[in-house]
């Protein structure tokens, strides 16, 4: 049997960690609530949502520092679950720069909002749905799951 010298597994080593830390991060989670807008941006909210939830436009993949503000409760109809609207400020270099509203009944999301702070410009995202079939082949060609 042949063994290696030190200095060969030493070498052996660091070639795999460099190329462990130049890899392309591998995206954990694949699933994801997926939101469209008009303009054609897509906005991917983290399946397991919470209240320190995960916003991110595709395809950049970098996630939005988010704040969560306050969530308000609203009864769509009497006896019925209520509809919610959860609200999150946009953190970007320590400032608030927009602000987030998800809309959600339970395990169900409806769209997202974002309102630009400066030009209080909005951005309305709906829900994609298997009706357009087109999008959803382009998400799921760079490994992404909608819900």
């Amino acid at each position: 049997m042949h063994s290696q010298h030190p200095t060969q597994c030493r070498v052996k080593l660091r070639l795999f960690l460099s190329l462990l830390l130049i890899s392309p991060p591998v995206l954990a989670n694949t699933e994801y609530f997926c939101f469209d807008a008009k303009n054609n941006k897509t906005l991917l909210l983290n399946a397991h949502y919470s209240k320190k939830t995960q916003l991110m436009y595709f395809p950049y993949m970098q996630p939005i520092q988010l704040k969560f503000k306050q969530t308000e409760a609203i009864e769509m109809a009497e006896g019925r679950p209520f509809e919610f609207h959860d609200f999150f400020d946009e953190i970007v270099q320590g400032k608030v720069t927009g602000h987030y509203e998800i809309v959600h009944q339970g395990a169900i999301f409806y769209g997202i909002t974002y309102t630009h702070k400066k030009t209080q410009k909005i951005t309305e995202f709906t829900k994609i749905y298997d009706l357009d079939t087109a999008h959803i082949a382009s998400l799921k060609t760079k490994g992404i799951e909608c819900l």
